[in-house]
């Protein structure tokens, strides 16, 4: 059994086979989308980011899904981050609804066609969830981190977006996963939280990233 309140240095699929069954009270995760990020916009080490690599080609998340499931307990809410291109897939997961994130700033994307200032957040229920408080609206406006001089992380997403699911998803004391932590926001927005939590994340070097975030406990609306 892996231990709680840690970030781990290995794939999401190999750290999934090492928890035991129903033992994740919430799931919020944001994998690659499978786009073939490039960018043509912004300063020259931005672009150089987001292009240097492969992290994002080819990544089909249906392979990671019945390890997500067999891990979170009955009665539980599943969140992953995606776009339209992510539709078919999630869609044939069985998806229940999906939430709009407002990014009030226009992302990456061919720049000769209509600018996507959201992403989507594909809703899966296991069982019979609950929502705390208020009924929310499917829409959430919350403004995007700028570019590059404010992220560590090229799909980085603030913690108060992050913090405003997790309050309406999960109580004190429960354990949310992340399998892609990328710079650690869903981490931090659950420590702050006083949630327990457990992230995966491939890179040696952005999980010390976050392992020095969480140590330092910043407020900077850093991660992911």
């Amino acid at each position: 059994m892996l231990e709680i309140n840690k970030v781990y240095n290995m794939d999401c699929l190999e750290g999934l086979k090492l928890l035991p069954d129903k033992s994740i009270d919430l799931i919020l995760t944001d994998p690659p989308y499978s786009i073939g990020y490039k960018s043509n916009r912004g300063k020259k080490e931005y672009k150089e980011r987001i292009q240097k690599t492969d992290w994002d080609k080819d990544f089909d998340f249906s392979l990671y899904f019945n390890e997500f499931w067999r891990v979170l307990k009955d009665n539980s809410w599943f969140y992953v981050f995606g776009r339209w291109e992510n539709f078919e897939t999630m869609k044939k997961l069985g998806f229940k609804k999906i939430l709009i994130w407002n990014k009030q700033h226009t992302g990456m994307g061919d720049l000769t066609c209509w600018g996507i200032a959201y992403e989507l957040i594909f809703v899966f229920k296991k069982g019979k969830p609950i929502i705390r408080g208020k009924r929310p609206e499917g829409v959430i406006n919350i403004q995007h981190i700028s570019f590059f001089d404010k992220t560590i992380h090229p799909t980085q997403k603030p913690v108060k977006l992050l913090r405003y699911i997790i309050n309406k998803s999960s109580d004190e004391g429960n354990i949310v996963l992340d399998g892609f932590s990328g710079s650690g926001s869903c981490l931090i927005a659950s420590k702050q939280l006083n949630r327990n939590y457990m992230g995966f994340e491939i890179s040696g070097e952005y999980c010390d990233l976050i392992k020095n975030q969480l140590k330092q406990q910043t407020l900077k609306g850093v991660c992911n």
